[in-house]
């Protein structure tokens, strides 16, 4: 014994002095290969000599459980070199030699030595490059911090050869102030590894002071570490590019600005037709944005069918010709329709080598609108044709002559023919005849005097005179005509017109004859005549009126004979209007003769065509003394129809009741008023109640019998309901008096009137319900009306105004403006009662809002308004208005002032710019959208974003898909919600998130945009470490799954050899080992067995927390009900309620749930196996914000003091020789319901049963059908 524990002894020493000197080795080679196999073999070896150890320590302390274990982990340890060590062999032995190295080195010299000339050839060609490039060199040297420039690079700025630049300082000076920050910036950039290459352009200080820019270039070199350790690059003078560039852009600016201003429609197309640009001009003439016309041809936009085949047809032309072609067109514009003129153009390329001409790229058209153009073309055309028309149609001719005494025409219209008998060649061209040599001889002299006179004067001229036709005849003519005069005031010509006036001329002499003869004939008949002119003047008399009146026919011509005829004014000027009218009617008028003697005339005025009138008169004064003892008589027969006619028409009809003689008379208008003709109605006495509404007529008898029983005293007057011809009802009123009476006190005779009331009722009903619908418009309106009565300043309110003031009505209305003012808020009466004195004195009208202090306690807030009322004379007698109760609208506009506020907070807080835009190119930002775009300095400076200025931020990349998604939107395909990149004007790439609104008209038209931007870099930058950490949690992750796959494999294995060599012992030499021994193998298994279960829980619990969650529909009570047929398949002995609540349906993982009721249920099986009767339930609580599920016994409980111990990995509340098990069943539980967002907790009493309870996030579906057809 002690000879085995030296040895062991001896050899753990050993042991642990190997793996000291291992790691001291390993130690100080840190470049040695394959350090951690010799760490692994350290381990091995020093576990090797810590058996020995134990086993010494067995020798009087026999505790196999110890050294078993140390002896497994050895296995474990030797197991694992072996398997490192073992592949690691083929690599040893390809290992070179030193022979083999030194042959190496041999040969590595020889390549260094190649390299070393291909390097110089290289830096050869490389100078001959620079050269060719005319670039400048630098080289920058990080550890010593000097710089190298070329001579070329000092030469490009004016430097000599030998000048002293080599410090960085002096090359930072040269670089312009305004560029220093991007060079800077890009230079650090590519130093950090940003970017590949450090490239920008930038201006440099030359010598003279002046500035170039040049093209920057260079690359880090990094030291293995990955240090930089220099830079070099180059630079290249691009001042004239640059300069040329300006003046490129300039010229474009300036081309633009011209297009995008000019009045007229530029377009370009592609070969396809396809529009490639519009100006703006073509938006303000059609309406339409030029996103909608770009890619699209002229067919596809749905144009005008004829314009567009007048415009292929040019367009064919073109591409057949080359040459430019121009067309006119018509087309609706938002004006109406246009006229437009459109010039085609080709646009060519170069020609490529090997072609012998340019071939044309592209369409240019120029559109232009003639449309006031063509009105005015179409208006002269027009005015020619007129004009040539008149000519023609003229009675005459029109001229254009020299003014010389043969007034030698220069043009003569074709009528001069109709006159002269000339045509119009002999004059113009045959020359035989000119317009002063067929004037009359004895008027040629007196016509020339008239027309110098007129052209000296510069006035018109107008003559009558005769000329000689072509074949002799005489006729007479009517001429006028004017000078033209030119500029400087030199007579130029004559112009006039010469008509034919021979046939005027010939009824000029017959009329005079006639004349003479109707003067004789009038002069003979028995009647006055007198002729008038247009003015009322007398022109001529016959002798009849001389004869009647005194006063002779040329006095009638001389004087004013009308006004001594009729001296009164009002007479006289009955009489003129009388001649003036002419209208063929007969007047009577008493006139006044020379004598004096009043006598009685009619007149008739008759009106002639020529617009003189012709007055016939009669004496009637022996008629009308005839006349005026008939009218005595029949006077009085008039007065009492008048009388009959007054009554029918003011009081609708009268009547008389003559009992004695058996007749009730009603008038033809009374019986016109029901509808009738006078002879449908019959006079009698029981005509009215044929008529009278049968629920009328027992009042009227009971009124008719007062009035006769008080002898007339009682008045008859009612209100009764007829029967109209066409069924309709008339509202009369009936009046009537007794005025005849018997010897006994009967009434004999009784008159009365009716008069009609239908359209008074008819009035009444509607007053009555406009009063309804008003009162009922201010309930539904909240408006209430009120008037104020100025000398008793008494109130009156509508129904409406106590249910605002929530007043009582039977307190009334306040009783005067003083007890008014108490109703109104203290803080508002003064603005109340100064808005009211204002209306009182000056009489505008008012409109305020103010408080009210309400019956109920309440604040309300009213709008009032109120004017005036004057009488007559202008004098205020009232006041009266409506008031409005707005105190929701107030509590409105209060919540929306604090909306607007959380708004602004919000996007304050959310750093939220918003933006709005009439799809054009005006963009309304607010400050924030400048800020986030870097573009503060516009809004400080007053200056307004435009579309294009957002469209040039963007990022290259994602120009096309962001402006995509916004046409999308703008077309209603989809939401306006993307993320885009934008270059700030610091130089800045920021992440931009983006969403909006199409605003649109009521046909669907879209006319305005509004959305919201949002600086998302730093989310993108989190994303982007959150992918990264995903990554790496992913590799983790595959590391814990080898790593749990070796553990699985790597002890199991040891295991298995320890349970099989204890069983093969037991087997084989069992009967040497006594109760005890037996019992320590026994002992050895049953651990084995538990260790294997830990493994199994263990990789069960890894693979849930690794498992991709598959969520569908799964019936828990189902998977309860199954676990627990198989549990009472297992231990059919046992008695067991099972109590399982059906059709627990959730939305989870199927597998997952299934391992969490299969714990849950064996734990509840277990732990009720010492009861002889047991209780299990699977439930569900319904609570309001959630659904908790359940699994229950009735076993052993535990102490809840221990509950935070439950659902640890390996925590066990119970001993291991009472209920078998690892600890890691609720720990996988509780992992997996947390992995399903849900909670899970514990209640138990020891020897009362346990409930654990668990939720999920999604609600319990309550029927299975509902949620398999909701899926």
């Amino acid at each position: 014994m002690w000879l085995h524990g030296l040895s062991n002894g001896l050899t753990a020493i050993s042991y642990f002095a190997i793996p000291a000197a291992l790691l001291y080795f390993v130690q100080q080679r840190q470049d040695l290969p394959y350090r951690w196999l010799f760490k692994i073999f350290s381990a091995f070896v020093g576990v090797c000599g810590l058996s020995h150890v134990m086993e010494i320590w067995t020798l009087w302390h026999p505790d196999y459980w110890v050294s078993g274990g140390i002896k497994a982990f050895n296995a474990i340890l030797a197991l694992t070199t072996a398997t490192k060590l073992i592949p690691l062999i083929p690599e040893a032995l390809a290992l070179p030699s030193p022979a083999q190295l030194e042959i190496a080195k041999a040969n590595l010299e020889d390549l260094v030595r190649d390299r070393t000339q291909s390097l110089k050839l290289s830096e050869e060609r490389w100078q001959l490059a620079l050269q060719g490039t005319n670039d400048g060199i630098w080289d920058w040297n990080f550890q010593t911090g000097e710089v190298f420039f070329s001579d070329r690079c000092k030469e490009m700025l004016g430097f000599d050869a030998d000048q002293f630049m080599d410090s960085p300082k002096v090359w930072e000076s040269l670089i312009h102030p305004d560029d220093l920050p991007a060079v800077t910036a890009a230079f650090y950039e590519h130093l950090e590894g940003k970017a590949l290459f450090y490239t920008l352009e930038h201006r440099l200080q030359c010598k003279d002071g002046t500035y170039k820019w040049v093209l920057s270039r260079g690359q880090a070199l990094r030291n293995e570490a990955g240090t930089v350790t220099r830079m070099a690059g180059s630079i290249n003078d691009i001042t004239e590019r640059k300069h040329a560039e300006a003046a490129l852009n300039e010229s474009r600016r300036q081309f633009r600005n011209l297009v995008e201003n000019s009045p007229d429609i530029i377009e370009r197309f592609d070969l396809n037709l396809r529009h490639l640009y519009v100006s703006p001009s073509l938006t303000r003439i059609t309406g339409l944005s030029t996103e909608v016309f770009l890619g699209k041809s002229c067919r596809e936009m749905g144009l005008d069918e004829t314009m567009v085949n007048t415009w292929e047809a040019a367009v064919n032309r073109l591409l057949a010709t080359g040459e430019k072609q121009v067309i006119e067109f018509s087309t609706p514009t938002l004006e109406g329709v246009r006229a437009f003129e459109m010039v085609i153009a080709p646009e060519w390329d170069e020609p490529q080598a090997g072609e012998s001409a340019a071939k044309i790229t592209s369409l240019l058209c120029i559109s232009r609108d003639i449309t006031e153009r063509k009105q005015a073309e179409e208006a002269l055309a027009a005015s020619e044709r007129q004009l040539s028309t008149l000519i023609s149609n003229l009675p005459g001719y029109v001229y254009r002559v020299q003014n010389d005494p043969n007034f030698t025409p220069i043009f003569i219209s074709a009528g001069v023919e109709a006159v002269t008998g000339y045509r119009q060649e002999e004059y113009l061209v045959e020359r035989s005849i000119s317009c002063g040599q067929e004037i009359h001889p004895d008027d040629a002299e007196w016509v020339w005097e008239r027309v110098q006179q007129a052209v000296g004067d510069r006035t018109p001229y107008e003559c009558e005179y005769r000329i000689r036709t072509k074949t002799g005849e005489e006729r007479w003519v009517w001429e006028r005509g004017r000078g033209i005069y030119d500029e400087t005031g030199n007579l130029q010509w004559l112009e006039g017109f010469v008509t034919d006036i021979s046939d005027r001329k010939l009824a000029e002499a017959e009329l005079l004859a006639q004349k003479e003869l109707l003067q004789i004939t009038l002069d003979h008949l028995p009647v006055m005549i007198s002729v008038h002119s247009e003015t009322g003047n007398i022109l001529l008399v016959n002798q009849t009126i001389e004869q009647t009146v005194g006063w002779t026919q040329a006095e009638h011509l001389t004087r004013d004979v009308l006004r001594e005829c009729y001296p009164d004014p009002a007479d006289y000027d009955r009489v003129t209007r009388h001649i003036a009218a002419a209208d063929s009617t007969w007047q009577e008028f008493r006139l006044r003769t020379r004598d004096g003697r009043l006598i009685d005339t009619a007149w008739t005025q008759i009106s002639l065509p020529d617009g003189r009138s012709i007055g016939i008169g009669q004496d009637i004064t022996e008629r009308k003394q005839a006349e005026a003892a008939r009218l005595q008589a029949e006077r009085l027969q008039q007065e009492l129809k008048l009388l009959e006619t007054i009554l029918d028409s003011v009081l609708a009809g009268y009547w008389d009741c003559n009992l004695r003689e058996g007749t009730n008379y009603w008038s033809p208008g009374l019986k016109r008023m029901l509808g009738y003709a006078d002879d449908e109605i019959p006079n009698t006495l029981d005509n009215w109640e044929q008529f009278i509404l049968p629920e009328d007529l027992p009042k009227t008898k009971a009124c008719l019998e007062r009035h006769v029983q008080s002898r007339g005293v009682e008045p008859y007057y009612n209100e009764v309901r007829y029967r109209h011809k066409d069924g309709s009802i008339v509202w009369v009123i009936c009046t009537g008096q007794a005025i005849e009476w018997g010897e006994s006190g009967e009434m004999l005779r009784m008159v009365g009137c009716h008069v009609d009331i239908t359209p008074l009722k008819t009035i009444e009903a509607q007053l009555q319900t406009s009063k309804a619908h008003l009162k009922e418009a201010q309930r539904i309106g909240n408006i209430g009306s009120w008037e104020f009565d100025i000398q008793t300043e008494r109130i009156t309110w509508s129904d409406q105004v106590f249910r605002i003031f929530h007043r009582d009505p039977a307190l009334g209305a306040p009783k005067n403006f003083a007890e008014l003012q108490q109703l109104i808020h203290p803080g508002d009466r003064e603005l109340h009662a100064q808005a009211v004195y204002t209306l009182v004195d000056t009489h505008q009208a008012y409109d305020v809002e103010f408080r009210i202090c309400r019956g109920d306690g309440s604040t309300g807030h009213l709008q009032a308004k109120g004017e005036v009322v004057l009488d007559a004379t202008g004098r205020l007698i009232q006041l009266r208005g409506i008031v409005l109760d707005i105190t929701e609208r107030k509590q409105i506009e209060a919540q929306n002032r604090l909306l607007a506020d959380r708004l602004t907070l919000a996007l304050n807080a959310g750093e939220i710019g918003t933006w709005d835009w009439n799809m054009v190119d005006e963009v309304s930002w607010d400050q924030r959208m400048y800020e986030i775009y870097g573009l503060q300095q516009m809004w400080e400076s007053g200056q307004t974003a435009t579309y294009q200025v957002w469209r040039d931020r963007l990022h290259l990349d994602d120009l096309a898909p962001t402006e995509a998604a916004l046409q999308a939107a703008i077309r209603g395909e989809g939401d306006y919600d993307v993320e885009f990149r934008i270059w700030r004007t610091d130089g800045q790439l920021r992440w931009i998130k983006a969403n909006a609104v199409v605003q649109r008209d009521a046909e669907g038209k879209p006319f305005r945009m509004t959305g919201i931007n949002y600086d998302i870099t730093i989310r993108k930058q989190t994303e982007a470490a959150l992918l990264r950490k995903s990554a790496q949690l992913e590799a983790s992750n595959q590391e814990l799954e080898a790593f749990a796959y070796s553990v699985s494999h790597d002890l199991r294995s040891p295991l298995r050899a320890i349970d099989g060599f204890s069983r093969a012992l037991l087997e084989d030499y069992g009967h040497q080992f006594d109760d005890e021994g037996r019992d320590y193998f026994n002992r050895i298994r049953h651990n084995v067995q538990r260790m294997g279960m830990l493994i199994d829980d263990l990789l069960s619990l890894s693979r849930v927390s690794r498992l991709e969650m598959r969520y569908a529909t799964v019936d828990l009570s189902a998977i309860a009900h199954e676990l627990l047929q198989e549990l009472r398949a297992a231990e059919p002995e046992r008695q067991v309620e099972c109590i399982i609540t059906p059709d627990v349906i959730v939305w989870a993982d199927s597998c997952l749930m299934r391992v969490v009721l299969s714990n849950l249920l064996q734990n509840a099986w277990k732990f009720t196996s010492h009861h002889n009767t047991a209780r299990i339930e699977f439930g569900i609580l319904q609570q309001p914000e959630q659904t908790v599920y359940f699994v229950r016994d009735d076993g052993a409980g535990f102490d809840m003091a221990y509950s935070a111990m439950l659902f640890g990995v390996f925590q066990r509340l119970h001993n291991m020789t009472e209920f078998p098990g690892t600890g890691i069943g609720l720990a996988t539980v509780q992992r997996i319901i947390h992995r399903h967002g849900g909670q899970v907790w514990a209640e138990a009493a020891i020897e009362q049963g346990a409930t654990i309870y668990f939720t999920l996030p999604i609600p319990v579906l309550e029927a299975r059908l509902e949620a398999r057809s909701d899926l």
